[in-house]
């Protein structure tokens, strides 16, 4: 790893939970260990080099950081794109063994065009930028990017109005081209949230505007299938253990399940799944999701839809579109990046490590800036504190 520029330490404290099953327990014969610490809130992906990527936008629009978070330790890289009213928002693992992240821009009193594009984090931690020809709308929002059963490129734009959404639209571009595009609109009322690639080679999404999830070939041919629940607000999507796709209905306090067939159902709406948010696959074979407001918890959902509550105890913004990002991780871990401010890290094997985070961003104006620093001994740590969390049906 090349050397970069040192980020001091600040403020570490890491909490390491050992979950206590009451009532309806895991079937891995397993109970897992939740590790939390201070660190960035935003999308999270698992990288080509067995690491968890996450993405922090600057709070004033220009870049941002990317947090990678290895056995070894944790690195922060500087996102700073060449025009700076743009704000690094989403990120996803390249077929070229890259990392890209997602760059959205605004227009401000000094800038009336609105940029964005892509930072590209290589393997050598190299970075690099492509921009795209600036448009004359208040606002362009670059969302949910992923990589596609194509190895393409795939993302949601919209160029918002003021208190209007605007035309929105599903983009898609070969890596090694990435602002040579082809562009699909979606219809007047659409708000897509979340996309996914499925078991199928097509990509599946949420669209929230209409109710309705969409399932979208790699050509472009897209197929909507009503959501039995009104106004549910479909959001996070994940592939299921049973090769079903499984959606968070925001609203309705209920996951949903529709086949790659179209087949829609839903399971009962349940207290512990209020304001569910991202939906992400376990090494369990279940489906782990965060709910609640204002005090999160972590819901574990069987196929059946036999769910369980583990509580973290953790506070923050009202809201349910500010719950969490979440992603697979190494060795069968699950992460998940609450909006607080936490970093929480699910294992279900023998191995329980211990992960740090360099808190402040750098200051670097170069284009990558790195540290790195070891994991602690988990005997020797004197600031961890254990607590124990527990199952409830």
């Amino acid at each position: 790893m090349p050397a970069g520029r040192a980020v001091p330490l600040v403020g570490l404290v890491l909490v390491v939970f050992v979950a206590a099953v009451v009532g309806q327990a895991p079937t891995t014969g397993a109970d897992p260990t939740v590790t939390a610490f201070p660190g960035p809130a935003g999308p999270m992906t698992l990288a080509s080099d067995d690491a968890v990527w996450l993405v922090m936008s600057s709070p004033v629009g220009d870049g941002g950081t990317a947090h990678r978070f290895a056995l070894d330790g944790a690195t922060v890289h500087a996102v700073n794109p060449p025009e700076q009213q743009m704000a690094a928002i989403e990120i996803t693992p390249g077929v070229d063994g890259a990392v890209w992240i997602g760059l959205s821009g605004f227009r401000t009193r000094d800038d009336h065009q609105v940029h964005r594009g892509f930072a590209r984090i290589t393997p050598d931690e190299a970075t690099t930028y492509e921009v795209f020809p600036p448009l004359d709308t208040p606002s362009a929002r670059l969302f949910a990017l992923t990589t596609g059963p194509d190895g393409a490129l795939w993302w949601f734009e919209s160029d918002e109005e003021l208190n209007s959404l605007g035309e929105v639209r599903l983009v898609t571009a070969d890596p090694a081209t990435p602002l040579d595009t082809t562009t699909y609109v979606l219809p007047p009322g659409s708000d897509p949230v979340d996309l996914v690639t499925g078991p199928d080679g097509a990509l599946w999404f949420t669209d929230s505007g209409r109710g309705v999830i969409s399932r979208v070939t790699v050509d472009g041919q897209r197929t909507d299938w009503a959501i039995p629940t009104p106004d549910a607000s479909p959001g996070s999507i994940a592939v299921g253990p049973d090769g079903a796709l499984w959606f968070a209905e925001r609203k309705a306090s209920k996951l949903g399940r529709i086949t790659t067939s179209g087949e829609v159902t839903e399971c009962p709406a349940d207290p512990i799944l209020d304001a569910p948010g991202e939906v992400s696959l376990g090494a369990d074979g279940a489906l782990w999701v965060m709910a609640g407001r204002p005090t999160v918890h972590l819901v574990r959902v069987e196929p059946s839809c036999a769910a369980s509550r583990l509580d973290l105890s953790l506070r923050q913004s009202q809201g349910w579109r500010s719950l969490a990002w979440s992603t697979p991780g190494p060795r069968g871990t699950l992460w998940f990046s609450v909006f607080n401010g936490t970093v929480i890290r699910l294992d279900y094997d023998a191995w329980v490590g211990r992960v740090q985070l360099d808190v402040p961003p750098p200051t670097t104006t170069t284009t990558t800036s790195t540290s790195t620093t070891a994991p602690p001994d988990p005997s020797t740590a004197a600031d961890a504190v254990v607590a124990a969390p527990r199952f409830t049906g």
